[in-house]
């Protein structure tokens, strides 16, 4: 029985294969319980609408889509005219210049896809940010602006990680063993 807040940052971790990523699956209803009862927000996973995503809930997957858009495409499908400033802003502090604002996702090296999507994410600002293994492919300097990023956050974060330093952001902090949640520590956020 689990039950994540929608405020703070919410860590969850364990080991490869413990099923931290099928856990967030299962509550977006991107895979379907065997068993058992699951809410997202109050809603069953399979009556979540598209409506929900991406301005309530923002899921960034470990890997990441290789649509065939340039960043500047993606933003203008999902985002109005500020927020489009917004996410190139944020883009700009992850380390992106305006030429990869210009070039096919595909042909972006992992780090770089990671930073549009964040900045996607953190330009739409939604209720709850999901995001499995966010620091993956990403450089330290794009890590510490992750951090500082995800420590003015006032919305919820849910974050799957290995990573010690986003570990110690969380005020609730889950383990995934053998097919069982274990809530480890519930307490204040802190800063790094």
């Amino acid at each position: 029985n689990l039950t994540l807040p929608l405020n703070g940052v919410t860590i969850i971790r364990g080991e490869n294969g413990s099923g931290k990523s099928t856990l967030i699956k299962l509550a977006l209803g991107m895979v379907e319980a065997q068993s058992g009862e699951i809410q997202t927000g109050g809603v069953r996973p399979s009556r979540l609408s598209y409506d929900h995503f991406p301005r309530k809930i923002f899921f960034l997957p470990q890997e990441d889509a290789l649509y065939h858009l340039t960043p500047s495409e993606m933003y203008h499908m999902i985002l109005n005219e500020e927020e489009i400033e917004t996410a190139r802003s944020f883009g700009t502090r992850f380390g992106l210049s305006e030429e990869t604002d210009r070039r096919l996702m595909p042909d972006l090296s992992g780090g770089e896809r990671k930073k549009v999507f964040l900045s996607l994410a953190f330009a739409i600002n939604p209720e709850v940010m999901i995001l499995d293994e966010p620091t993956n492919a990403l450089d330290e300097a794009s890590c510490r602006t992750l951090y500082d990023l995800l420590n003015k956050r006032v919305n919820g974060t849910v974050i799957i990680t290995h990573n010690a330093a986003l570990s110690s952001m969380g005020s609730v902090i889950c383990s995934v063993r053998k097919g069982g949640v274990v809530v480890e520590k519930n307490r204040e956020k802190a800063d790094l």
